[in-house]
């Protein structure tokens, strides 16, 4: 069986592990090339979840940093929250079926994401579809790049960043953001010589001392 990588990213009202999902976007993709292929991508309807949490920090910074996206994600939530998390429990067991134990769900961060998934699950009593240590990191698979390349995170970041087609903080594109970032920091861990996050980079260095 084939390894299977998918990255996800959520939306919320909160940040506690029972924090209301707003959307749920994840990716398959080969960690070696960058290559995606199956995609998964839903906005919930925030009026049929349980009694989860709403969190007033987070709707202020919401409001504060893009208050038009957060009423494009919120109206475009048709599907009840309970029915969209089944169907991303199947989504991740048809990578099971290619992947096998070989399956792997990376998150933007170890405690987010992937918690609060696993804690709607839970809460909603739909079983968790991976082993307990499928989880991975890509803020841990940069930093270690980072410290093998002597690249600084905005240096990275602002370059993916920067792409044309990356709006942040709607999940699709915030996923399809760390699959870049996540496949960069693995080619730099693997490989023996230190390759700049573009060619010009060492010229700029050079410039700027």
């Amino acid at each position: 069986m084939a390894r299977v990588d998918i990255m996800v990213d959520i939306e919320t009202l909160g940040t506690d592990n029972n924090a209301v999902i707003t959307q749920v976007a994840a990716v398959c993709f080969d960690i070696t090339t960058g290559v995606v292929s199956e995609k998964f991508n839903t906005c919930l309807d925030i009026e049929t979840y349980p009694e989860f949490h709403v969190d007033a920090g987070t709707l202020k910074w919401w409001l504060k940093t893009n208050p038009q996206l957060l009423a494009d994600i919120i109206l475009r939530g048709e599907d009840q929250a309970h029915k969209t998390l089944r169907e991303f429990r199947d989504f991740i067991l048809a990578a099971v079926k290619v992947g096998g134990r070989e399956v792997y769900l990376w998150g933007n961060g170890s405690v987010f994401d992937n918690t609060i998934l696993t804690t709607n699950f839970k809460l909603m009593k739909i079983t968790w579809p991976l082993r307990y240590d499928a989880d991975r990191d890509m803020r841990t698979i940069l930093d270690m790049a980072l410290m093998k390349t002597g690249l600084s995170k905005g240096d990275v970041i602002k370059m993916f960043e920067d792409a044309p087609d990356v709006a942040r903080h709607d999940a699709m594109n915030d996923v399809l953001f760390q699959i870049r970032v996540t496949c960069w920091a693995y080619d730099q861990l693997i490989n023996v010589v230190k390759v700049p996050i573009k060619d010009t980079y060492e010229e700029e260095v050079n410039e700027k001392t």
